[in-house]
């Protein structure tokens, strides 16, 4: 009985969380088209809630609903497309929908923060954790492009920990 707890046990241990990999975001950069790894829209939606139409076919692949296309287009942010998943299992644009009284594109003034894209070579290890050997970070500041900064794969790592260090050293001061 021992041995076969311990074999559970040990089974159990060396499991890996599996999470599936979620569709990105896109970014439409100088005429190619990127993955983007943050979500302009998220402040809209929770701003607007209702606006996002219901759809009948979410996929875990698929969390938060939508898939959007933005394009910097004379160093601002633009939204030129959001998709939801139909029960067909294809994406079908409902931008006329949530914005029906406007022209596309649509200026994303609602946003600042960091547009973090991804490109170059792709590394993928056992744990599904994505690599890439080049990133291109966007400072914006209500939808416009405040800087630009290209890193290697070195370069985002070392920031990536310098923001996580300056987040937890925010939470110690101002805990929920």
């Amino acid at each position: 009985m021992r041995i076969v707890l311990s074999a559970i046990l040990i089974f159990h241990s060396i499991q890996t969380v599996q999470a599936t990999v979620q569709m990105p975001e896109k970014l439409v950069l100088r005429g190619i088209e990127y993955s983007l790894y943050s979500y302009p829209m998220r402040k809209f939606f929770d701003e607007h809630p209702g606006v996002l139409p219901q759809y009948t076919y979410l996929p875990t692949s698929l969390g938060r609903g939508y898939v959007a296309t933005y394009e910097i287009i004379d160093d601002a942010l633009f939204v030129i497309d959001i998709e939801v998943m139909t029960e067909k299992i294809v994406l079908r644009s409902v931008m006329n929908y949530i914005f029906p009284d406007s022209t596309k594109p649509i200026f994303v003034s609602w946003y600042s923060g960091l547009l973090i894209v991804p490109h170059g070579e792709r590394d993928t290890n056992f744990f599904r954790d994505v690599r890439y050997s080049d990133y291109i970070i966007f400072k914006v500041k209500e939808g416009k492009i405040v800087s630009e900064k290209n890193l290697n794969r070195k370069q985002y790592e070392r920031l990536n920990k310098k923001i996580i260090r300056k987040i937890r050293r925010n939470w110690r001061r101002n805990p929920l």
